[in-house]
């Protein structure tokens, strides 16, 4: 493939392949009182009772079609297409709180990451349409401005943050008020405080080198406008790290995250190209991988606008040197193990496979050849009688730790181990009793302090770890052609579990962007028979032991 072409041009074949879905989404009607809302679930079905304003963002899509002649672009200089963009910002003016603030999952949110993505897309779009004040919409941007400016959002996600200092530098080049720059830098040097030494920034509890694509590629955009050369080393630390997770055939991230995200966003790594030439690199493999299916895709309506828009920015910028070599290659290192402490990754690397392993998530292993995944282990999970279900791969960095490599008689390999416990996860599902009860609570706590509400909702859904009365030890052996994992599972009283099994997919905390597709989660889970679930239920160790080849990838 020709890099420099045709690679290029796959961005923009997939991300116009969205342009008529983010047409369908939008209310169209100029007649209509939800004129541009992108909330089809609020304005067509009628099935939601607030509009989500995420879906605003989807604005800077259609400004950038209509903008820019990308190639097979039939909807450059449409005019309704500028229209409905227009339509989107007034839209977005018109629903907002009156501190300029929106609400994404429920009403009186005021979502500090849905107000950070609509308002940088916003007035991305209204840069680049050059529009006028129409409407008043730059009072408006400036009172969300102020909101993303005076906010503390609970809970530490980086790319929340990348992206609200990005949409405050908007401001600033919109109003040319310096307040709304010095916000902007503000943001920027809480965000880099956030960064560890080994380059990922923090997600919630660690490092999700998905949800790091998004901090590189907003944290790139701010430094492309502001030439603010404080993020420059920093940036080239996180693209460093960020090189370790794009895997031989093209696929990127996973289970083994923080978040557990599969996320890829090119366009930082492609602006950061001639001060972190490894970026380049990396979107080349990435973009390899599109043709044969690697990619991730996360295609619900609250979330695939997020990428369109990165795709078609990166086609932009896309830089006309690119690698000689067309067969994919791993960027990060030569044979052999490297381990990152502080965020308990492991990466190892051999003439067949790579392979990625999370210690401090119990585990948690993926492993690609040049053609395909052969391996995604995302830990244990069993379900007792009670219908509660516990896994291992939930946080425990004091449980976990590598043992130096060591040599076999067939070849060196590396042998890692991991102990921990079983947690409970949080399994519940909304009833129509709940939602009338969360409705009361968002009318009342949540409308008078949002943020204590979202602190209450991260602690149940995402950080809340209630023990289960089992915990375990795993073994994992690098060898060249193969992995072997060994569990050993040991409860510490007689149970009543119905299940147990390693998925190949799961997901142990919440996570919107999450669960999504990649090739990965085709592979089987490993489920245990009933003889060894009842052994268990009697309180008897269980050892449990599986090895997977890199050519054929079965047992």
């Amino acid at each position: 493939m020709q890099l420099n072409s045709q690679g290029r041009d796959l961005l923009a074949v997939e991300a116009l392949s969205y342009i008529s879905r983010i047409i369908q989404m939008c209310d169209r009607n100029p007649l209509s009182r939800t004129y541009g809302c992108f909330d089809r679930s609020f304005w067509h079905y009628k099935t939601t009772d607030f509009p989500s304003g995420m879906y605003q963002e989807n604005v800077l899509s259609l400004a950038l079609v209509y903008t820019y002649p990308f190639p097979g672009n039939r909807w450059f200089q449409e005019e309704r297409i500028r229209e409905w963009a227009l339509a989107g910002m007034r839209f977005a003016k018109e629903s907002s709180h009156r501190d300029g603030s929106c609400d994404d999952y429920y009403p009186f949110e005021r979502a500090f990451g849905a107000a950070a993505f609509s308002l940088y897309a916003m007035t991305e779009g209204f840069l680049i349409l050059k529009c006028d004040d129409e409407g008043g919409l730059i009072e408006f941007f400036r009172k969300r401005g102020q909101f993303l400016d005076f906010t503390t959002e609970s809970g530490r996600l980086s790319n929340h943050h990348a992206l609200a200092a990005l949409a405050l530098y908007n401001l600033y080049l919109i109003t040319k008020d310096h307040h709304f720059k010095e916000a902007s830098q503000r943001r920027v040097l809480e965000l880099l405080s956030w960064q560890d030494s080994e380059g990922w920034f923090y997600e919630y509890e660690g490092c999700d080198p998905g949800y790091l694509t998004a901090t590189i590629s907003f944290l790139s955009k701010y430094f492309q406008k502001s030439q603010d050369q404080t993020v420059v080393e920093p940036l080239r630390r996180a693209i460093s790290f960020a090189a370790h997770f794009i895997h031989p055939d093209g696929s990127y991230g996973g289970e083994y995250g923080s978040r557990s995200t599969f996320h890829f966003y090119p366009h930082g790594f492609e602006v950061m190209s001639s001060l972190a030439p490894e970026g380049k690199r990396i979107n080349d493999l990435f973009l390899q991988g599109i043709p044969r299916g690697k990619r991730h895709r996360n295609d619900d309506d609250r979330l695939f606008g997020h990428i369109v828009y990165d795709y078609l920015q990166t086609w932009l910028d896309f830089a006309p040197v690119r690698s000689n070599s067309s067969s994919p290659e791993c960027l990060s290192q030569e044979c052999g193990s490297k381990y990152f402490p502080n965020s308990g990754m492991l990466i190892h690397q051999n003439k067949n496979y790579s392979s990625v392993v999370n210690l401090f998530k119990g585990g948690v292993i993926k492993a690609f050849s040049p053609d395909r995944a052969f391996l995604s282990d995302t830990g244990i999970t069993v379900r007792d009688e009670r219908g509660r279900r516990a896994a291992t791969a939930l946080y425990q960095k004091h449980e976990s730790q590598p043992n130096a490599p060591i040599a076999d008689g067939g070849g060196d390999f590396t042998k890692l181990t991991v102990k921990g416990d079983f947690f409970q996860i949080c399994t519940s599902t909304s009833t129509p009793v709940k939602q009338i009860l969360f409705r009361l609570l968002n009318l009342t706590l949540g409308r008078m302090n949002s943020q204590l509400l979202r602190r209450v909702l991260q602690q149940i859904l995402i950080l809340n770890k209630r023990p289960f009365d089992l915990s375990f030890e795993r073994e994992i052996s690098l060898h060249s052609t193969y992995i072997q994992i060994q569990d050993r599972l040991l409860p510490r009283k007689n149970l009543k579990l119905t299940q147990v099994a390693m998925g190949s997919d799961q997901l142990t905390i919440y996570t919107a962007a999450a669960n999504s597709y990649q090739e990965s989660v085709l592979l089987p889970w490993h489920h245990l028979s009933k003889d060894e679930v009842e052994r268990l239920n009697q309180g008897e160790e269980l050892v449990v032991q599986r090895r997977y080849d890199f050519e054929t990838g079965s047992e």
